[in-house]
């Protein structure tokens, strides 16, 4: 991260003997795993380069977040699909608007995967199959990956498919696991196989035509 020591007051105007104090943010990435770490600055002078060597401000201890577990309360709509035996669909809500659809999706790891799953969010025609939107990701951006899930632990993401390229219709939503070219089985809360290995959600989506 680079940014002015105090922004607003260029340094070419600080005189002599002056206390100049800079107050800075700092996001640690969501990826940065817990530990102890150390705070480091550096002057910059002209051109970009270093005015002198890193000095130590202090330690910083970084502490995991609370992690949910258990069975999610309050869900919108109830889904309750098993992938693979290691990832559950719990539930969903949604919101649309003109342009867009909102999806809230609740997940929870059933067991540890060791493996980087890739989610699809499908908006298709149940007639044709057709899929004029989609989303492929790993959760929160790919900044928390199955693999570092914990077992009985809640993910809930957030995606967004957008609807303005859309052809007026009635549309499914259908959401499935994979990796590589292979999509993890998916099973109903009956252990009946879902086709396609894919759960489609209790949701039309409808598409108006012009004046939308």
């Amino acid at each position: 991260m680079v940014t002015p020591l105090a922004p607003g007051s260029p340094a070419t105007g600080w005189p002599r003997g002056a206390l100049v104090e800079g107050r800075l943010h700092v996001d640690p990435p969501a990826a940065l795993p817990p530990g102890d770490y150390t705070l480091m600055l550096t002057l910059l002078g002209p051109g970009g380069t270093p005015a002198h060597d890193p000095v130590r401000v202090q330690s910083v201890a970084l502490e995991a977040a609370p992690v949910p577990t258990g069975e999610p309360e309050g869900l919108a709509y109830r889904v309750d699909v098993d992938f693979g035996g290691v990832i559950r669909l719990w539930g969903y809500d949604a919101v649309q608007d003109a342009d867009a659809l909102t999806l809230t999706l609740t997940w929870g790891a059933l067991a540890e995967t060791g493996t980087d799953y890739t989610f699809f969010v499908h908006l298709f025609d149940p007639k044709t199959e057709a899929i004029p939107a989609q989303v492929d990701a790993m959760p929160h951006g790919y900044t928390h990956p199955t693999s570092t899930w914990t077992p009985g632990e809640i993910v809930t993401d957030v995606v967004t498919l957008a609807l303005e390229s859309v052809p007026p219709g009635a549309y499914r939503v259908a959401v499935g696991w994979y990796v590589g070219d292979d999509r993890l089985p998916a099973y109903d809360a009956s252990g009946a196989r879902l086709d396609h290995d894919r759960a489609i959600l209790p949701l039309t989506v409808t598409v108006p035509g012009e004046g939308r």
